[in-house]
């Protein structure tokens, strides 16, 4: 790795571009080292980019790389996020609440094939990644059934439909889910959140799941909301009796009053406490969940056509 970092930072002088390595804190003993690489990465991006005042980072996942993610995300029955796959503009999960910026995928469409022939026409040699070969990686295990589906004759361009239609379908959800928020009066107290429960209890069953995810994901350190099953469960005990409280993901719910009331819940005395959000982040932490841009593309309005980027209004 050290000499294809090297390798790529030579090509970045070479564009007359300022190249930066940035070394990764050492990964744990345990958990997935993948997985593991991806936030990381995700979190040193965010750090380099706050530092530099950048709002925009570029990645360069392509078109096979969303046909991989789909495929690996259908074998472990997704639900309607996962089936929307990556797109071509997010929040970084990585990034400090308080500091957010942008991933953006401007070759997600491109597939890599035709992106070699580009890069061989302009004479630009690229680098592989040897770890993509790995067949001890379930991920790796997933790109070469890929192959495999597309050597049989597999459209692969449906999936790519079906993670268009799931976006689609994903953006609709979310829009009422935040207007079912916005109807509920959503509102942060000095422990967390508080909703108009008569709203919450009238509510579409799948809109009321996902604002309580929203929720969790907002209130905790977590990279994602729980899973759509568990917040099903918690919706129905609370629905058949909110003034039982209920606990997901370090998050107590209970109904007070007319509200229903989120808050960190307290740690059980073999526990670390829970670091909550400031009141500073907490609402665009609550924004990023999706993560879509929703409002904080509108603050990227100063980027303009002529700086090589199409605006984000």
């Amino acid at each position: 790795s050290a000499a294809d970092a090297a390798q790529a930072i030579q090509w970045a002088e070479a564009l007359g571009l300022t190249g930066e390595v940035v070394q990764l804190a050492e990964r744990p003993a345990t958990g997935g080292l993948q997985e593991w690489a991806r936030h990381a990465r995700d979190r040193a991006l965010a750090q380099v980019a706050a530092r530099l005042g950048a709002k925009v980072i570029l990645v360069g996942h392509t078109w096979a790389a969303q046909v991989e993610t789909l495929c690996w995300r259908l074998a472990r029955q997704t639900g309607l996020d996962g089936l929307a796959g990556m797109t071509e503009l997010a929040i970084n999960p990585g990034a400090a609440p308080e500091a957010p910026n942008l991933l953006a995928r401007p070759l997600l469409g491109l597939k890599r094939a035709d992106l070699r022939v580009w890069l061989s026409r302009n004479g630009q040699h690229w680098l592989e990644d040897e770890s993509n070969q790995n067949l001890d990686f379930a991920r790796t295990r997933t790109r070469k059934r890929v192959h495999a589906m597309a050597a049989q004759g597999v459209n692969l361009d449906r999936i790519i439909r079906l993670a268009a239609t799931a976006d689609a379908l994903r953006t609709l959800q979310e829009q009422a889910t935040r207007a079912l928020l916005a109807r509920c009066n959503l509102s942060n107290s000095a422990t967390g959140w508080q909703v108009d429960a008569a709203g919450c209890w009238d509510a579409e069953a799948v809109m009321a799941e996902r604002a309580l995810g929203w929720l969790i994901y907002s209130l905790t350190p977590v990279d994602r909301p729980p899973e759509a099953d568990k917040l099903r469960r918690l919706w129905s005990a609370l629905a058949a009796n909110p003034q039982r409280a209920r606990t997901l993901g370090g998050v107590l719910f209970v109904q007070r009053g007319a509200y229903l009331l989120a808050k960190l819940a307290p740690v059980r005395r073999d526990q670390s406490p829970a670091k909550g959000p400031s009141s500073q982040s907490l609402w665009p932490r609550l924004f990023a969940v999706s993560r879509q841009p929703h409002e904080f593309v509108t603050q990227l309005n100063w980027i303009r056509a002529e700086d090589g980027l199409t605006s984000l209004d």
